[in-house]
Parts: structure tokens; sequence; C-alpha cells
């Protein structure tokens, strides 16, 4: 579970864990497609 503005979200069940780490590439600056086994962004975690 991740904390957005104060409250705690819990994006749909059964994400790969490298979808969080792609989101937070994203929002560091690093616009990569894909990384290892990702399905796409936690897009409940981009502002």
């Amino acid at each position: 579970m991740a904390k957005v503005n104060g409250n705690y979200i819990n994006p749909k069940h059964g994400q790969p864990l490298a979808n969080l780490w792609l989101t937070q590439m994203h929002a560091l600056g690093l616009k990569l497609d894909r990384l290892a086994d990702s399905t796409g962004l936690v897009k409940s975690l981009l502002a």
C-alpha cells in the first residue's frame, strides 16, 4: 500500500512489483516503456 496525498491506496491485486519501479522511474524523469516484467504504470501514484 502506498500513501498519496495523505491517503493510503491499494492498487489492484496481482500487479508486478516492476510496475512500481517503472512508476518511480517515470516520477524521476526516466521515461522507459517497460522494466523487467512490468505491465504498465501505477497511475494512482502519479500526480
